[in-house]
């Protein structure tokens, strides 16, 4: 995402910040810019309300790109004012996003920021093959950063076995291999998130299934794949704008949302209701063109969209 913003706005010097956490430390330099650009990704969260002040201080005009609201709830509210407050627009890139934010004219609904740049799409190749994305997260279908959520977190630190007793839908990543390996002949695990020797990594939820995990992400490993399941979305963001017919294991609403906007919904996979997988599976492989056909139309489609609504958005970076 920061690559095709930055390919984009390719005459702006760029200052990079890391997470609403370090604005407040580098709050200075980020006062120095001419304008701040806020994403992209999956931005607001449950608890997040506590970084209004600290966005608060920034003196710059802003402007928020390629972001998803995940909940709103008074825990986070003050974050979305303030936002909607202070930025000179607001990109999302799903419908319920927009919605949640309420009518406002600064909102833009548009495609991910890398439909700026898409992959190229890729050959189909013939072997019964999967690549297969799995991020860390929770077993309880709460929601993410929430009362339950948070109490369960800290519960489980103390009685690790919970999972075991646990009475309530669950996810699995051992029950979704269960099914999966049967159903393909090779599955080719691809990380996203890499950074080493982080516990939450790709590498690590991946690496207590596979051999040969890499180390970091590298785009030419889809094509080594036919299908492609994935939990990350952009692992599945991806594997569309390349052509590889995907289902996407849903953990969060943005995952949804763009199968949504793909015309895709089926290709959605309640990961705490796993019932319909092994359906699912032969439904990609039975559709293999009609679906591979409608990501590339998809692709062309948003990759017009985005740069429509890029070059309306950027006199308002520049003017500043």
């Amino acid at each position: 995402m920061l690559h095709c913003i930055q390919n984009h706005f390719y005459e702006h010097k760029f200052f990079i910040i890391s997470g609403f956490g370090d604005v407040e430390a580098k709050i200075e330099l980020i006062n120095s810019c001419d304008f701040v650009l806020i994403g992209g990704g999956g931005l607001i969260l449950r608890g997040f309300g506590k970084y209004a002040a600290v966005i608060d201080q920034i003196k710059p005009k802003i402007g928020c790109i390629g972001i998803s609201i995940e909940s709103k709830h008074p825990d986070n509210q003050e974050l979305i004012n303030i936002l909607l407050d202070k930025s000179e627009f607001i990109l999302v890139r799903d419908h319920r996003s927009k919605k949640l934010l309420g009518e406002n004219q600064k909102i833009i609904l548009g495609p991910d920021i890398t439909y700026l740049n898409p992959y190229e799409t890729i050959e189909p190749i013939s072997q019964d093959t999967c690549g297969v994305n799995l991020r860390k997260w929770h077993f309880w279908h709460w929601e993410y950063g929430g009362t339950i959520s948070n109490y369960l977190n800290t519960f489980r630190s103390y009685v690790p076995r919970i999972e075991s007793i646990y009475p309530l839908p669950k996810w699995s990543s051992n029950d979704f291999l269960e099914i999966t390996e049967k159903k393909f002949t090779e599955l080719i695990p691809i990380p996203l998130y890499t950074i080493p020797k982080k516990r939450k990594s790709d590498i690590s939820v991946l690496g207590n299934f596979f051999k040969n995990v890499p180390d970091f992400f590298e785009p030419d490993s889809y094509r080594t794949c036919r299908h492609f399941i994935g939990m990350r979305l952009h692992s599945i963001i991806f594997a569309s704008q390349m052509g590889i017919p995907f289902l996407s294991l849903s953990y969060q609403p943005k995952n949804i949302e763009f199968c949504k906007s793909a015309g895709l919904i089926n290709l959605s996979i309640d990961i705490y209701n796993l019932t319909d997988l092994d359906e699912k599976i032969d439904f990609l492989k039975a559709n293999y063109h009609t679906i591979r056909n409608q990501l590339i139309s998809h692709t062309d489609e948003k990759n017009r969209e985005i740069n429509l609504i890029m070059d309306q958005i950027a006199p308002m970076i520049a003017n500043n």
